[in-house]
């Protein structure tokens, strides 16, 4: 039975020899090719890699390589054995080391602001959920704001310390502008916009990058006349939150016959209002940039002030009174499945296709492996991770 062990052992020594041997030729061959960033990603492996680990020791992570900015990983591990690292060794027998990998390639997103939101009252989504969205969103964006809705909940100790954690009262989800203003308001005049998403969402980094950073992005919306909405049963626009529980309809008029002049005459002379009136819009995902944010504030402020008016109507209306017309602001390719075919299938085909996929529930086994493919698709396009 010794003599077995023995063997075993020898073996088992014999295989890490041969795994470091490996992974110092392969990363050897993408650093002669002067592609430091594909040798890294080559053996990405989230929480479990041999790398990964190295890395971190020294405070680096796979999707953070240097020069970085002063983040929370600058002070973990300080006092790890990062010379013994495989990472390390390996790049030192060639004359190379951490140090001399190049900077992160510019990317669109460099200076957006993201904002995660999380609509459940007084719920956690859990560390799963939120270290995958952190996993995959940090390599993207230096500024990241997650909000929780209620009051009855405190930071969870697992989000880094560099990241923004706010509380908005959108009531289960109905009244999220509120949470878009909150974004807004969070990020310095160095942001060039903000990008504001819901968690159970893929957003298709790759495909935005065509976009205009210097135009609102919003979901299309359909036309309506406003007269109809007002009529019960709204047959010219039928919608289930004309009515109740939020009294969309109801709360519209209020809204609009309190709006200054300025902005009526906005509706009327570009938005269509009344008779091609769009009247409301998908809320869970839109972008504002930096020149149209103190004008958003202000119209945002006034609705929140009036009523409560249902999301989906009062963002729609405020970027009809910011944004006017369709040269003013880019319309996202819509991905929307919440009223039709949710599987996977369906998912994988808009993931590839529109901006963003909604809904993809990382809660759910099936969706959250499908959202990490497509997002380590993106890093990889990046040579980011």
């Amino acid at each position: 039975m010794k003599l077995k062990g023995l063997v075993l052992l020898a073996f088992a020594v014999s295989l890490l020899e041969l795994l470091v041997l490996t992974l110092d030729i392969r990363i050897y061959d993408l650093l002669q090719q002067q592609n430091v960033h594909t040798a890294i990603s080559r053996f990405r492996r989230l929480n479990s890699s041999l790398v990964e680990r190295s890395l971190n020791k020294k405070g680096y992570s796979i999707s953070d390589l240097p020069p970085k900015p002063a983040l929370w990983t600058d002070k973990i591990h300080q006092n790890g054995s990062f010379n013994s690292s495989l990472v390390e060794r390996s790049l030192n027998k060639k004359g190379y080391s951490i140090s001399d990998l190049p900077p992160k390639p510019a990317l669109w997103t460099d200076k957006i602001y993201l904002c995660i939101n999380f609509n459940l009252n007084n719920v956690n989504p859990g560390k799963q959920v939120t270290e995958t969205l952190l996993s995959y969103y940090l390599p993207f964006f230096k500024n990241i704001t997650l909000i929780f809705n209620g009051d009855n909940w405190s930071r969870p100790d697992y989000v880094p310390e560099f990241v923004d954690v706010i509380s908005c009262d959108s009531h289960r989800g109905w009244y999220q502008h509120k949470c878009i203003r909150s974004c807004i308001q969070r990020g310095s005049e160095e942001a060039k916009g903000f990008l504001y998403i819901a968690d159970d969402m893929f957003i298709n980094l790759t495909k935005m990058a065509e976009l205009p950073t210097t135009k609102l992005w919003s979901v299309g919306s359909p036309v309506c006349n406003y007269s109809s909405i007002q009529i019960p049963g709204h047959k010219g626009c039928k919608w289930y939150w004309w009515d109740s529980p939020t009294y969309g309809a109801k709360n519209l008029n209020i809204v609009i016959k309190s709006l200054p002049a300025k902005w009526k005459e906005q509706l009327v002379n570009k938005a269509g209002f009344p008779d091609h009136f769009r009247a409301h819009s998908i809320s869970d995902i839109i972008y504002i940039p930096q020149a149209l944010v103190t004008d958003m504030t202000h119209v945002l402020d006034h609705i929140i002030n009036t009523t409560e008016l249902f999301c989906e109507i009062a963002t729609n209306l405020a970027v009809n009174i910011v944004a006017p017309g369709r040269t003013a602001r880019t319309t996202l390719v819509y991905g929307y499945l919440w009223r039709s075919d949710r599987s996977v299938a369906a998912i994988k085909k808009m993931a590839t296709i529109a901006h963003f996929v909604h809904p993809v529930k990382l809660g759910i086994q099936d969706h959250r492996d499908i959202w990490i493919r497509y997002m380590e698709k993106q890093l990889s396009a990046t040579s980011i991770s």
